[in-house]
């Protein structure tokens, strides 16, 4: 009767567990978002709604620069705004970390900036944008049994884009494709 006991207080005390604690994935914080370090993108405001977990960038008549592909970044050319994303304080571990952008993932950490091969709790993205892609869904799961985080960019309405002679210009990006050519809009 004792051992009977025992075995129905332990399998209650575990289902006690299970039911609070489950098998899904651990919500955690979400990142921080700001503006990177070297303020690529130009002089805009930026704003970040925490809650909506969205990065605003951009507003009546700033400009967003124009920059040259980067091999050594492997960046392509056109107009990029640069964030800082900070991991969230409960996460120790970056081995496991992904971003997803632009149907690209990046795992492992690799993503995140490394100092002296250690790999840091921040990351600097670099998306390309354009008027007809001002918005720039991203991704990120911290580790094995973690939530993963939905993020996005919007250029606010009434931003400029400077092309690639340091032009600035209000034309939608087909205009300026039917203008200039066919420039690259891919994000890395």
């Amino acid at each position: 009767m004792r051992k009977k006991c025992n075995f129905l207080a332990f399998f209650i005390c575990f289902l006690m567990i299970f039911t609070l604690f489950g098998c899904n994935n651990k919500e955690i914080d979400y990142a921080t978002l700001k503006r990177d370090d070297a303020n690529i993108g130009g002089s805009l405001t930026f704003v970040y709604d925490s809650s909506a977990h969205i990065a605003y960038f951009g507003g009546e008549n700033q400009v967003v620069q124009y920059y040259d592909a980067n091999v050594l970044n492997n960046n392509t050319a056109g107009c990029r705004v640069g964030v800082k994303i900070i991991a969230p304080t409960d996460i120790k571990d970056f081995s496991k970390a992904t971003l997803i952008m632009n149907k690209i993932e990046y795992t492992e950490g690799s993503f995140l900036e490394t100092v002296d091969g250690e790999i840091q709790n921040f990351a600097n993205i670099y998306p390309v944008v354009s008027p007809d892609a001002n918005k720039i869904k991203f991704i990120i799961k911290w580790g094995d049994k973690i939530k993963e985080q939905e993020y996005e960019i919007i250029i606010v309405e009434g931003t400029l884009f400077m092309n690639e002679k340091g032009e600035v210009s209000s034309m939608t990006y087909e205009e300026i494709k039917k203008k200039d050519g066919q420039p690259k809009t891919e994000n890395a």
